[in-house]
């Protein structure tokens, strides 16, 4: 973080003690109002989810990772002998940026670079979209503020041209969590989501830790007398997941290569050396890391103690994708080291964020707290945005 930012963090809260005491209130009021707006006029809807994605590639990220710097010879390597450059654990999402780059380049000599930004900023417009989507059907016209309080962690500087494997994972996930929702409202079949979710792991491995909020969508249609459905909708999982690995078997990533190349299953078998190696410097460096993806993991523990959150099927489902993600967080080790792993960890913010930001504005909704209990996303945003900025500013030595 830059000097800059560092003193905005630290000294802008404290006009919150010399500015009138309403001026929160007022300002939730007029962004209320101006959500209201939107959600009448349906093009203001659409239009907000191009403008973030034109927001996201002007501030793009210019920090490459070893992984994203290595992208490029890589795709130069395989892509004219295999016709793309896949791996177990991220097969599609390796796939379609490996395609995107080869046509970009030969029509306009771009670089892996600039496709992977172009890609990634446009993603992050289809995941406002699908989180507004998700954020209007509960709190209708007062879904915009709650929108924004979401994106306002640092892992969404996935979204911001980052140049890795994980920003259409993300709008995968953005699309299961939403066909949950639907789900669970009765709007949809089960075989939504547990489609979309296929599809996510075939993405990218780490999608699989939200199998257990998966398993709570087949409990409620098991008691909703669904049993038939619940049956058709694991096999066409099962099938979409089976299926990838034949097609690539076929296209340019043997399934024999799977056992030993694959980091979910150890490289051969060797699970122990993938998961974390506790230690005091690393759980530190992974608490850092929290502070920039999803600072307002903090807002859980007040509302767990006042007994906020309600166990409805919504917040059971939220949980489970949050507490799953949180193991895969704590479990799964940063071989590139934390900070240089960041993104392996980022889509484990979605399902908390919306789980947060969900209970929090049905208090202050509810009138059980002022909208004062809301700034502390001011900070979060300060604190997150600052790092992401700063990143778009890097260069490299």
């Amino acid at each position: 973080m830059g000097i800059y930012p560092a003193l905005a963090t630290v000294f802008i809260p404290l006009l919150l003690l010399i500015i009138p005491s309403g001026l929160p209130k007022v300002i939730f009021s007029r962004l209320r109002d101006f959500s209201s707006l939107v959600y009448k006029r349906r093009y203001l809807s659409i239009l907000i989810p191009v403008l973030a994605a034109i927001l996201f590639f002007a501030f793009r990220n210019e920090f490459l990772n070893y992984d994203g710097r290595t992208l490029a010879s890589k795709f130069t390597r395989d892509i004219p002998s295999h016709g793309a450059h896949v791996t177990h654990d991220e097969m599609w999402e390796l796939c379609i940026h490996s395609w995107f780059w080869y046509y970009t380049n030969l029509l306009f000599g771009w670089s892996v670079k600039l496709s992977y930004q172009v890609i990634s900023s446009l993603a992050g417009g289809v995941f406002v979209y699908l989180l507004a989507r998700y954020t209007r059907i509960l709190f209708r016209k007062d879904f915009l503020p709650v929108l924004l309080l979401v994106l306002c962690g640092g892992y969404a500087q996935l979204f911001f041209g980052d140049v890795e494997n994980y920003t259409l994972t993300a709008v995968l996930i953005m699309g299961y969590m939403l066909s949950s929702l639907l789900y669970i409202k009765e709007r949809t079949s089960i075989m939504l989501p547990s489609a979309l979710f296929a599809i996510a792991v075939t993405f990218h491995l780490l999608s699989f830790f939200l199998l257990p909020s998966l398993i709570y969508l087949a409990f409620l249609s098991f008691r909703r007398g669904e049993k038939v459905a619940v049956l058709v909708s694991a096999l066409a999982s099962c099938a979409i997941m089976v299926l990838t690995l034949l097609f690539f078997d076929w296209y340019c990533l043997p399934l024999k290569q799977l056992w030993y190349q694959s980091h979910a299953l150890g490289h051969g078998g060797h699970i122990r050396m993938m998961l974390t190696r506790p230690s005091w410097g690393y759980f530190l460096g992974l608490f850092n890391l929290s502070m920039l993806l999803a600072p307002a993991w903090l807002l859980l523990i007040p509302l767990l103690l006042k007994r906020r959150i309600q166990l409805d099927g919504i917040n059971m489902h939220l949980l489970l994708a949050s507490c799953s993600m949180a193991v895969f967080f704590l479990g799964w080790r940063a071989t590139l080291g934390v900070y240089e792993d960041w993104n392996l960890y980022a889509n484990a913010a979605i399902p908390l964020q919306l789980l947060i930001f969900r209970n929090l504005f049905q208090v202050a909704r509810e009138g059980k707290a002022e909208y004062v209990v809301l700034m502390p996303a001011w900070l979060f945003f300060l604190n997150s945005y600052s790092w992401i900025i700063s990143n778009h500013f890097y260069q490299a030595g």
